[in-house]
């Protein structure tokens, strides 16, 4: 699209505004993510789902009848804006699941994005311009003369409409927000903290005087402690000891309290403190510690991925690979395949057996080598006196040529499909792992969109700045004359030490993540 636009001229200026078209729509999304997350909490996941849907079909359609390159990016920026469906769909799978079949379910988020990523490229790929590739079916048809990009768009503007369909017809709401029911005898926040300090002022004991305040700390700490809780009569017995000294303020009755529907408990309001929170009470100190783990793995992972097809396919000399799209596609095809095993038979033994945080820690362990043994295929590759791909690999064996057979080569391409499929796995439990610990460490079930969409702005973000960054970094390290880790290496040793200094991050994170808070509540 970007070089029939004609803004392009060359393949360096190419490749910048596909980047830059790129970008645009991870950069949007970080802007409405935490947005429709909120949302979501307030008005239910079913709406915001169909909401989002509703959007891309429409960015997409509106896409594919544009020559433009910036009324493109328009659009595609547009379509970012409208579209935080990835962190709805995780609150949706948090709620319709529990701790006996979460992994299970959640597993099935990351092999669907792989599954896209394996037919979407397919699709654009094979009905892109149809009126040349297809003219006994389209060449007569103006339209896809005028715009080629144009079919791909439609079909995936079926696959929404699909979506929607579905979605409008079979679709339960997970998360219904309770209505905030009141009397006459109702208070405000304000009016509660009065009574509060004039109890106080009328010699009541201090531990009776608690402000409005403590209580709110007091209710965030309680909710950390109930993930060590395994029953409801130890959670009940958590705020009954932390209550006991709360009977004197009698104007604050049963009628005043927001309770579920389930609960017969006449302890203190535990909703209504937790509604009444402020933006720095949604995070406890789990929390903090998760986010900064998931921004500096996601970023390794960016990295990884936007760096691997600039590298296999540069100059020997410049420490590449030399590869053909052929042989990348072929490299990432083969270790794709192994995404569907690790998904749905691995991940959720190991999560069973040894749980979640162990199961997200194994992943970076796992990762940690795939960047740093990448370079020895760039010394193979030196080595070698291949540079016909492996088909003429494969054809050379197969011929029984045993003399031209090059045996450096054979061994890169070993080394690197056992590479790739351990940043297979690395990923599956990495990804997987943090999607559940961050459902399991949130405080409250009406923070849960808020924070998957917090987690979504932190990826969008992440996902623009690892690209731009590889790219200086390449630009500089490629041709230089600096010794090793510095020289062309240099970007997969940063990486190396991202997912390094990931995992001993993590080390802070308590076993409490294994089970989930608002499960418990």
């Amino acid at each position: 699209f970007v070089k029939n636009s004609g803004i392009a001229k060359t393949s360096g200026e190419i490749g910048w505004y596909v980047g830059i078209m790129s970008a645009s729509f991870s950069l949007s999304q970080s802007v409405t993510a935490i947005y429709w997350g909120q949302l979501s909490d307030r008005i239910g996941r079913k709406p915001v789902i169909l909401y989002g849907l509703a959007g891309s079909l429409l960015a997409t359609v509106c896409f594919g009848f544009t020559n433009s390159y910036y009324l493109a990016l328009t659009i595609r920026t547009f379509g970012g804006l409208l579209n935080g469906n990835v962190s709805i769909i995780k609150s949706a799978l948090a709620e319709i699941s529990d701790q006996t079949n979460r992994a299970q379910i959640f597993a099935f988020l990351p092999l669907s994005w792989n599954v896209g990523g394996i037919i979407g490229p397919i699709i654009g790929g094979l009905l892109y311009d149809p009126s040349k590739k297809i003219p006994w079916l389209f060449g007569s048809i103006y339209v896809f003369e005028k715009y080629p990009h144009l079919l791909p768009c439609l079909v995936s503007a079926m696959l929404y409409v699909f979506g929607l369909i579905l979605g409008i017809l079979k679709l339960e709401e997970t998360h219904k927000p309770k209505s905030k029911k009141s009397n006459k005898k109702t208070r405000s926040k304000k009016t509660r903290k009065n009574i509060l300090e004039s109890k106080r002022d009328k010699d009541i004991p201090e531990t009776s005087s608690m402000s409005l305040n403590e209580l709110e700390q007091s209710s965030s700490s309680i909710s950390i402690e109930m993930a060590n809780s395994t029953s409801s009569d130890s959670i009940s017995s958590l705020w009954k000891e932390d209550n006991k000294n709360l009977k004197d303020l009698d104007e604050f009755n049963e009628s005043e309290v927001l309770l579920s529907n389930d609960d017969s408990s006449s302890v203190f309001s535990y909703y209504s403190l937790m509604e009444e929170r402020s933006f720095r009470d949604k995070f406890s100190s789990t929390m903090i510690f998760v986010l900064i783990t998931n921004s500096t793995m996601t970023l390794a992972y960016s990295m990884f991925e936007s760096f691997f097809a600039v590298w296999s396919a540069s100059d020997i000399d410049l420490g590449g690979l030399a590869f053909s799209p052929d042989d990348i596609t072929l490299a990432l095809s083969f270790s794709g395949l192994v995404v569907f095993y690790a998904q749905l038979a691995v991940y959720p033994y190991i999560d069973r057996k040894y749980g979640t945080l162990f199961s997200y820690r194994m992943g970076l362990l796992v990762a940690l080598p795939s960047s740093l043994l990448l370079p020895i295929c760039s010394l193979l590759v030196k080595l070698s006196s291949e540079t016909g791909g492996v088909g003429n690999v494969f054809a050379r064996a197969i011929s029984l040529n045993t003399k031209s057979i090059d045996v450096y080569y054979m061994i890169l391409w070993v080394i690197l499909e056992f590479v790739l499929c351990l940043r297979v796995f690395g990923s599956v439990f990495s990804f997987t792992g943090i999607n559940l610990i961050i459902t399991n460490a949130t405080l409250s079930a009406s923070d849960l969109g808020f924070m998957n969409g917090l987690q979504q702005v932190i990826g969008s973000l992440v996902r623009v700045i690892g690209p731009v960054f590889t790219g200086i970094l390449w630009y500089l390290t490629s041709s230089s004359k600096l010794i090793y880790p510095f020289d062309h290496t240099f970007i997969w040793n940063l990486i190396g030490a991202l997912y390094l200094y990931t995992w001993i991050e993590s080390g802070k994170i308590p076993e409490t993540v294994n089970r989930s808070i608002i499960d418990n509540i």
